[in-house]
């Protein structure tokens, strides 16, 4: 099975669940519908018994139909049992590009914002549990800390362009810089409640951790409730120890919108 529904909200066709080896050869379709120049790939273990986690990207993946052309990135799970992969659940980021560069009609297609080049922490296991333990003491609220912590061009990337109209835009977008962080730890501070949180992370490549969030999210404010959203985060730390991005890959966006 091939579980691509978490973009579903962007309109693409093939963003659904995908079953037997027709649905596989319905997915890897869709895969060979672009070109992709500048790719790079990291995969590794899993949290979980029988899970390989894949990391890909491409400077530019260009639909072959309409000839536009997108900065691309994307995240694999897939569970093995018995030697066979029995499920490969992806993630988009911002799927709404791809929808953008498929579409016959002229309109803009949403590039992604240009990432901080950093030299990699050799352990960057070590400053996100550190980072970790103080978001969740509260301490990341504080402006002097986030300095001492984080880059001072440093990004927090939840871009999701299909979601971004109304109160939800001031979530499905990037918050770059130290008080853009701090604008954004301020918003879910005072309008989410969070429980059940469940943080997996895994070193997917040099300075680079991947991590497996769920939780429930309550809004204070609306009351609407949120159960089991979940999304894979991208996070990397440069040599000193210090954050430099987050990229957001979401499995339900459409479920956190709901609480607005």
């Amino acid at each position: 099975m091939v579980d691509a529904s978490s973009a579903a909200h962007s309109g693409v066709e093939a963003y659904k669940v995908h079953s037997g080896f027709a649905g596989l050869k319905e997915w890897f379709g869709h895969v060979g519908l672009f070109e992709y120049e500048g790719v790079e790939m990291a995969q590794v273990a899993g949290p979980a018994p029988g899970e390989v986690w894949l990391r890909f990207s491409s400077k530019k993946a260009t639909c072959k139909a309409t000839g536009k052309s997108v900065e691309s990135h994307g995240f694999n799970v897939f569970t093995w049992e018995g030697g066979r992969v029995t499920k490969l659940t992806a993630a988009v980021y911002n799927p709404a590009s791809v929808a953008a560069i498929m579409s016959e009609e002229e309109g803009p297609v949403p590039q992604p914002l240009p990432l901080p080049a950093f030299e990699p922490h050799p352990s960057p296991l070590e400053p996100f549990g550190e980072m970790m333990a103080l978001w969740g003491a509260g301490e990341m609220s504080k402006a002097e800390v986030r300095a001492q912590h984080c880059a001072a061009d440093c990004v927090d990337d939840l871009t999701d362009t299909a979601l971004a109209a109304g109160p939800p835009g001031d979530v499905f977008k990037p918050h770059v810089g130290i008080d853009g962080l701090g604008a954004w730890i301020a918003h879910t501070d005072g309008q989410w409640d969070m429980s059940g949180v469940d943080a997996a992370p895994v070193v997917i490549a040099p300075g680079r951790v991947m991590m497996r969030l769920t939780c429930n999210i309550k809004h204070k404010v609306t009351g609407k409730e949120a159960k089991g959203v979940q999304m894979y985060n991208e996070l990397a730390y440069d040599a000193d120890g210090k954050f430099v991005y987050n990229r957001h890959f979401f499995v339900n966006a459409p479920l956190l919108a709901s609480i607005y």
